[in-house]
């Protein structure tokens, strides 16, 4: 109990000099929970304190139930929570082997990130249209890495900051990290190159309606989540394929046989790119600006052509038609796109539709990230 109410100490130090973030709540407030209910010799970890955590961020932050990491935090912990539930209790000897020891260990680290990872999928395929395919495997490596080498390097720095000794400790716990990204580089790199379509709405709601089944019903009322999990596979392997994306700063990125291309010159500020094209991105053999040229993409032909009708304020005088196979042609401006969030170029059985963003009013959690506050008239000196 003594360590329980330090912990609590140590967690409320923490949580107010951390950000205060919505996942940086929900861990402090679940700790919070379990903690207390040490002092109270009540049941530490139960899908109550989850929903008691649940509830006092919506509270406080309705707008975060919209935001990834609401989303992904709570969805992860619930699912871990009912894993830990039925996760079978098995006698074991007084002194378990080293072997048993490191094999318990190993099956829970797997079945962890399993779980994980197939909760936070749905949302990570709605808003970021791609999947961490070998998380489990780089989970399971760089956790006895910040286990045993990054946490205690951590601990002793913290412990001997005060005395001016931290220097030590703080390289090792970078070296520590230094392993952790190269573990992360290389799951990256050994992923296969997939192109998963995304996730709608409809499908995102019934991925999360199955995962809120699993963890509230008990032993066999778990299959009642099978129903709208199999729904949302069936909509997402359904979903429209985007072959192209016109990004909110007036960048083009079209699909190609085995990566992405970006139009060169296209630009209008010097953003990053988007996130949900991956990394393998090479510049289109165009000329640039005023000039034209044609592509061999996914969709079809490319052709960029020289737009005589272009505004002053766009920065590229060019126009984007492509020609699908069937004899289509879906003619693009980028400059309709700058500061609106972009678009999505999506083929649905072989025919190309533009998608633009979604322009939402109403409350202050419904509006897009990507609008831009006014300018403010600048004051005139005054004699």
């Amino acid at each position: 109990k003594a360590a329980a109410f330090g912990a609590i100490i140590a967690c409320t130090l923490y949580f107010g000099i951390s950000g205060m973030e919505v996942a940086t709540q929900r861990a402090f407030i679940i700790a919070l929970i379990g903690f207390g209910a040490k002092l109270f010799d009540r049941p530490a970890l139960s899908l109550r304190s989850l929903a008691v955590a649940l509830g006092v961020v919506v509270l406080f932050q309705p707008e975060a139930v919209v935001t990834p990491g609401f989303q992904m935090s709570f969805a992860a912990s619930g699912a871990l929570i009912a894993l830990y539930e039925i996760w079978p209790k098995m006698d074991r000897p007084d002194h378990p082997g080293v072997f048993s020891r490191v094999g318990g260990w190993i099956i829970a680290a797997a079945a962890t990130s399993l779980v994980a990872s197939l909760a936070t999928l749905p949302f990570a395929l709605h808003h970021f249209d791609r999947a961490a395919l070998f998380s489990v495997i780089a989970n399971i490596v760089s956790t006895p890495v910040i286990t045993l080498w990054t946490t205690p390097a951590a601990a002793m720095a913290a412990v001997a900051a005060p005395f001016g000794f931290d220097e030590p400790f703080l390289w090792l716990m970078g070296k520590s990290l230094e392993l952790v990204l190269f573990i992360a580089r290389y799951s990256v790199e050994i992923s296969p190159e997939v192109d998963l379509p995304r996730l709608g709405s409809a499908g995102m709601a019934m991925a999360a309606a199955a995962i809120s089944l699993f963890c509230v019903f008990t032993r066999r009322g778990r299959a009642f989540a099978a129903v709208p999990a199999a729904t949302a596979v069936v909509l997402w392997l359904s979903a429209p394929q985007a072959v192209g994306y016109i990004a909110d700063d007036g960048s083009v990125f079209l699909q190609s046989d085995k990566e992405w291309l970006e139009l060169t010159d296209w630009r209008a500020d010097n953003g990053l790119n988007p996130l949900i094209i991956g990394d393998t991105i090479t510049k289109a053999p165009c000329p640039g600006k005023g000039a034209s040229c044609w592509l061999d993409v996914e969709a079809g032909q490319a052709i960029v052509e020289v737009n005589t009708e272009a505004p002053n304020d766009c920065p590229t005088s060019s126009i984007l038609t492509i020609h699908t196979e069937a004899g289509q042609a879906l003619k693009l401006q980028p400059c309709t796109a700058i500061g609106k969030g972009g678009a999505a170029v999506d083929s649905i059985g072989g025919a190309l539709t533009l998608r633009p963003a979604q322009m939402q009013s109403g409350r202050a959690w419904n509006q897009p990230l990507y609008l831009k506050p006014p300018k403010r008239d600048q004051p005139t000196k005054t004699q």
